[in-house]
């Protein structure tokens, strides 16, 4: 980034893009955490590192090496993120230090704004670590939604160096425990005691509504639960009830997904939606002990929209260029750089709601994206691939550059007739339909039971079809009254409709 003011000595009041981590010497981890893990555990500042506190961006460059004798090799990669100055600070709560039983504990966090645009986190994950917050290997859970609460099972262990980390799902920002907390064995023990341990499941993929949930149930009696039923309602409107059966033993849970196929089968469409969930222990297994613990209420939000990726190649002077994404409000949903590293190709994804934006590309020298014969470049295309907005030839366009432009919903053109043969539910634009004959279903097949050879008819052959097959007993086709075998009954139910119109029974 930008070099820092020389009156900033200590390195603690950046502007613009200009650095905030420092390089530190290589390692053998994979992973590196911002700032460092040593200085978020114990509270600490290192010179040169702090997190950021306004609107900007953040250019990141990951180096590996090898260390083969007499020639190594190495290989980068450039990562970029856009801060926004007005969400945050994404902060855990509680626990912060202290003791908690092992059982159900609330963890409580500040939302800070996270969960809309243009961050639009809709969900968090849970994590537990045992030996001071250096490493958090426990997922307590996933999929939990951003509200700033949301209730999790202690494991049966204790420890004095327990920490418990929030992290948005799908992005990089965290906050873990200010303290070690301690965890303690919990006091008694239900022999049955069912629970509703959270629900997962909830953010939907790329820029779709739809999504897959999957409600967690806890077994955390002393006895092995044998059967259940689970009752789920979305947005107040209808229930569903799922009964279970298996085994599952004390501390043991499991996941109950709603959509068995493991597609995305629930869409409400934009917005805030509620998931109400309750589980009841059968008789047979025993009476559940704590009643306080088997229904949850929980929300999530969905947004649709249009994935729009941005690829801009940098020109010799990348630290010049920034860009934004504005709204028709004027709100700024989207933003990137200044860049570090001069021609190189950087490529931002994003998922933009359906309506109009502008997409500014600025230069704070003032000579846009080209100089002494190296000129950059960017494209903005939808996922389509659409060109949405491009640099003008030669790259000069001074201090700014605009662009409006609109992402439109794209129509999904099919049958929208429920009784239609091809009815699909997910067109939006309507298309030819196909419909049965008179009398028959979609697969051809007669609305007439006595009508065996599907003609539309009941007559002379359909009664020669009985006679061929009389006296059958296993799998017979003209078994008509359905009892398993063709006798008199079958004779006679034809013989009853015979010369009549087909009746549909």
């Amino acid at each position: 980034g930008p070099q820092t003011s020389n009156s900033d000595g200590n390195l603690t009041n950046p502007s613009g893009n200009q650095p905030i981590f420092r390089s530190w010497s290589s390692t053998t981890s994979n992973t590196r955490v911002f700032p460092r893990i040593s200085d978020l555990v114990n509270g600490t500042t290192t010179i040169g590192e702090h997190l950021p506190s306004y609107s900007r961006g953040l250019q990141f460059k990951c180096s590996v090496r090898d260390n083969v004798a007499g020639g190594g090799a190495f290989v980068d990669e450039l990562m970029s993120l856009s801060v926004d100055g007005n969400s945050g600070p994404f902060v855990l709560t509680s626990p912060n230090g202290g003791s908690v039983p092992n059982g159900f504990a609330t963890i409580t966090w500040d939302v800070a704004g996270t969960n809309q645009s243009p961050v639009n986190c809709s969900s968090v994950e849970i994590l537990l670590s045992t030996d001071g917050g250096y490493s958090f290997p426990t997922v307590l859970a996933t999929g939990v939604a951003n509200t700033g609460s949301a209730v999790v099972l202690i494991p049966y262990i204790t420890t004095t160096t327990a920490r418990f980390k929030i992290k948005g799902e799908g992005n990089v920002f965290f906050d873990i425990s200010n303290s070690n907390v301690t965890i303690t064995q919990g006091v008694g023990g239900a022999d049955w005691d069912v629970a509703v341990q959270g629900v997962s499941g909830l953010s939907s993929a790329g820029c779709g509504t739809a999504v897959s949930p999957s409600i967690s149930i806890v077994n955390l009696g002393i006895q092995t639960i044998a059967d259940f039923s689970l009752t789920y309602s979305l947005n107040g409107t209808g229930t569903t009830t799922q009964a279970w059966t298996g085994s599952l033993s004390s501390g043991s849970a499991v996941d109950i997904a709603l959509c068995p196929s493991g597609d995305s089968c629930v869409d409400l469409g934009n917005g805030t939606h509620d998931i109400d969930v309750s589980v009841v222990l059968a008789s047979s297994d025993g009476d559940d002990e704590d009643l306080s613990n088997n229904q949850l209420s929980t929300q999530f939000v969905t947004l649709s929209g249009e994935q729009a990726t941005l690829t801009l190649l940098t020109d010799n002077y990348p630290g010049e260029t920034t860009w934004t994404v504005t709204d028709a409000n004027g709100a700024t949903v989207w933003s990137g750089g200044a860049y570090s590293t001069a021609q190189t190709e950087y490529v931002e994804t994003t998922c933009l709601a359906i309506g109009c934006y502008t997409l500014s590309v600025m230069d704070s020298y003032g000579d846009g994206m080209t100089y002494g014969g190296v000129t950059g470049n960017y494209e903005l295309v939808d996922e389509s691939g659409t060109v949405l907005a491009q640099i003008v030839a030669g790259g000069d366009f001074g201090s700014q550059a605009d662009h409006l432009f609109c992402l439109e919903l794209v129509g999904i053109p099919g049958c929208m007739e429920l009784d239609a043969c091809n009815y699909d539910p997910n067109a939006t634009e309507p298309a030819d339909c196909i419909y049965p004959s008179e009398g028959f279903d979609c697969d051809g097949v007669s609305l007439c039971p006595l009508d065996l050879n599907s003609n539309g008819y009941v007559e002379v052959s359909d009664l020669l079809m009985i006679l061929s097959d009389f006296g059958c007993a296993v799998d017979c086709v003209s078994d008509v009254n359905g009892d398993g075998a063709v006798t008199v009954a079958d004779v006679l139910l034809i013989l009853s409709s015979f010369g009549d119109p087909c009746p549909v029974l």
